[in-house]
């Protein structure tokens, strides 16, 4: 039980049974406690005690010849790292005991030194708890147990083994030094008088009130500083971030850092990066933190809508006669040379510009180019063409192979990162094909891709490197009931990584040091799409559609569209 459960507890005695010593031998007492506080490795030195004068006396009398002769023991604390935790005294003065404002006297003490009032467990001030006063710069509020120690104490021990309840500043300094165990120990980088200026800057004075009702809002802060110091300890709060968290990857800042993902990498990198603890050092004192990932992730839309308003299937494309052919941003239109093809680059940007050229062999078989502008990507790519008719059975057969190639600076694949998850230099390949069958009204068409990306990153990016393997296919069917209007159904597995690795900076303390995670295949299981598609006149268009998208990351999803487009 306690604030530190878990922490090491050494008793030193300074005092006798009745709670008296003379000043050679408390001099001596705690000089060795101090000695054996070093070579024992105690970072923290609790004193619930204190004697009867009050920090007043620093500035009225200076310290007494007692107290003077205890100052080299104190300080050659506080020089080996210790903290020394006093309680304020139970005197219900406005300024702590002497003891507890020694820094005051001489200000080497001040880093490693914290005076302890008490509130209830309402918050409140106690009716018998000095109060911080003079030494508000390093004192702190704990809970000490309320004004009826029977019945609302702090439960302690007590001679003989058994538990009671006790109320007083006593009880809220080892609250304190226990608030400094549980730091270190979360942050094992920090050193005691660290973490305790931790706790000072972290404590608030929030819900605390005086016992005349002042709050901050009523009274103002310079009358909270003088009765609760710094405010009231918030362990929370110490082992949250403090100022801002950075990256130890990369020394960027967390909260300005972020990874947008395209559709093809978010499945299978959203898995991976739930399973990667960055290390992140805030702002105040460089405390350590395990950030995950994923909540620098932002996440595409998994399904996106229908578009059957321009036939998303897109099977046929009769007026590829151009020459030369340009695109721009919509990629659907039917005048694309590479309409025919679903698959037919790694890139899920819309925001593109192409140049598309066509040229037909002497056996009128098409080979088609592309080199296609986007944000940070440029690509090229080629398609070869063989298609064939019967006119004795009325039907055709076409098949298609292709291959492509394309560099990006932060774009991997249509996914951008900002600050320390910016992404290098991008490197893609790939190769696709695919086969159509058509008789009369129907028309059957399968094709696939396959390709390869890269990624090289910087010296002050976090994903260093990275390589996957790609892989997706889609099977689709046209039914045209008439000349101006056609039922169409497809079946697919979308664009996603196959295998391939990530390379992490940032993962561990040594900032230099290469973390390597593979990418397994998390991609969409099967996308379904059914669709009615009616040009009702030159002016006029109908549709109606159904799309079910099921993945391992957000289910399944579904999603239907009806449209009625008037051109006037």
């Amino acid at each position: 039980m306690g604030v530190a459960p878990k922490a090491s507890l050494k008793s030193y005695k300074l005092f006798n049974a009745d709670g008296r010593a003379s000043q050679y031998g408390f001099h001596h007492a705690l000089q060795q406690v101090v000695n054996d506080a070093q070579k024992s490795n105690v970072s923290v030195l609790n004193n619930s005690w204190s004697n009867s004068d009050s920090m007043e006396q620093i500035f009225n009398k200076g310290v007494s010849a007692s107290v003077r002769n205890e100052l080299p023991a104190w300080k050659q604390a506080v020089k080996n790292g210790k903290v020394i935790v006093f309680a304020a005294g139970n005197n219900v003065r406005n300024q702590p005991s002497i003891h507890s404002g020694l820094p005051a006297h001489d200000p080497n003490l001040t880093k490693g030194w914290l005076a302890v009032v008490a509130v209830d467990s309402n918050q409140q001030e106690t009716i018998y708890s000095n109060r911080c006063g003079l030494a508000a710069d390093w004192c702190l509020a704990a809970p000490g147990g309320g004004n009826y120690p029977a019945a609302n104490g702090i439960i302690s021990t007590r001679v003989g083994g058994h538990f009671t309840r006790m109320s007083g500043t006593s009880m809220a300094a080892p609250h304190v030094s226990g608030g400094i165990a549980t730091v270190m120990s979360a942050f094992p980088t920090l050193s005691a008088q660290t973490a305790a200026a931790r706790l000072l800057g972290s404590a608030s004075y929030d819900g605390l009130r005086t016992l005349s009702g002042c709050t901050l809002e009523r009274c103002g802060l310079d009358k909270m500083r003088d009765i609760f110091g710094r405010g009231k300890m918030d362990l929370k709060a110490a082992l949250s971030p403090l100022g801002q968290l950075r990256l130890s990857g990369s020394g960027l800042t967390a909260a300005s850092s972020s990874l947008s993902l395209s559709p093809t990498l978010h499945n299978s990198l959203t898995s991976l990066f739930h399973k990667v603890d960055l290390q992140a050092v805030d702002s105040f004192d460089k405390a350590v933190f395990n950030l995950n990932a994923a909540n620098l992730i932002k996440s595409p839309e998994i399904a996106p809508p229908l578009t059957l308003r321009d036939d998303a299937l897109q099977l046929l494309n009769p007026l590829r006669q151009k020459p030369f052919s340009f695109q721009h941003s919509d990629m659907e239109k039917t005048d694309n040379a590479h309409a025919k093809s679903k698959l037919t680059d790694l890139s899920t940007s819309k925001r593109i510009f192409a140049i598309d050229h066509i040229y037909f062999t002497n056996g009128n078989m098409p080979i088609i180019s592309r080199l296609q502008f986007q944000p940070d990507r440029t690509s090229i790519s080629a398609q070869f063409e063989q298609n064939t008719r019967f006119e004795k059975n009325n039907s055709e057969i076409s098949w298609w192979i292709g291959n492509g190639v394309a560099v990006g600076n932060n774009n991997w694949l249509g996914s951008t990162g900002k600050n320390a998850l910016e992404l290098g230099r991008s490197s893609d390949v790939w190769m696709f094909s695919g086969a159509r069958w058509g008789r009369n009204r129907n028309i059957l068409q399968a094709e696939a891709i396959y390709g390869h990306s890269f990624l090289q990153g910087g010296n002050n990016q976090m994903i260093r490197a990275a390589n996957v393997r790609l892989f997706g296919w889609a099977i689709t069917n046209r039914l045209q009931v008439t000349s101006n209007s056609h039922f169409s159904i497809g079946l697919s597995n979308p664009v996603q990584p196959i295998a391939g690795h990530v390379k992490f900076t940032g993962v561990t303390s040594a900032a230099s040091e290469l973390t390597t995670f593979k990418i397994g295949s998390h991609g969409a299981r099967a996308v379904q799409e059914i669709g009615f598609r009616s040009q009702l006149s030159n002016s006029s268009l109908f549709w109606i559609g159904h799309k079910i998208s099921a993945n391992s990351i957000s289910g399944e999803q579904k999603l239907t569209e009806v449209g009625l487009q008037i051109n006037l």
